[in-house]
């Protein structure tokens, strides 16, 4: 037999076997399925919990990175940048808080969802800064409101489709 265990050296991380409860190998096929279907619902449990508090603070950064636009340089870049800021936060606590991360592009009906909030969001933010150079600043509250409940909308749309896509409860 083959040895394909890894040198030391060039391995940054191990897993730690004693995290592993059972091996799915070791059950038979109803058995591992079972426990497929216990982690998913488990996550899927997880995610779904406080999803609100994740939706509405998400949409706050994504109306204020867009009301943002309308301020003088370089505080329209300062508004991004503490709003990407914000949201790297909020995967951290929220990851810190449910135990998982969950890409948004992640399974594919979802990442459709999340690819038109974007678009959505970028197009408003680019809207608004062509505005602000004609003089139109004035739009940039409203927008920042419309982006904000786009987002909100986007992210509970996202969250819906993600559970019945992997078939957890909702």
């Amino acid at each position: 037999m083959e040895n394909y265990d890894l040198p030391k050296w060039k391995v940054a991380y191990s897993f730690p076997s004693w995290k592993v409860e059972a091996s799915v190998s070791d059950l038979d096929p109803e058995a591992a399925l079972g426990l497929v279907d216990n982690a998913r619902n488990s996550v899927a449990e997880r995610i779904g919990r406080g999803g609100w508090r994740y939706d509405l603070a998400y949409s706050a950064l994504a109306g204020m990175m867009v009301a943002g636009q309308a301020l003088s340089a370089p505080y329209n870049t300062i508004s991004v940048a503490v709003g990407i800021m914000g949201l790297g936060l909020l995967v951290h606590f929220w990851t810190a808080k449910t135990g998982v991360w969950v890409s948004g592009i992640s399974p594919k009906r979802a990442r459709w969802v999340s690819i038109a909030l974007g678009l959505v969001v970028a197009a408003i933010m680019i809207g608004v800064a062509w505005a602000n150079r004609l003089g139109m600043s004035g739009l940039a509250i409203p927008a920042g409101v419309v982006s904000a409940v786009a987002a909100l909308i986007f992210s509970r749309a996202w969250r819906r489709v993600w559970l019945k896509e992997i078939g957890g409860a909702q």
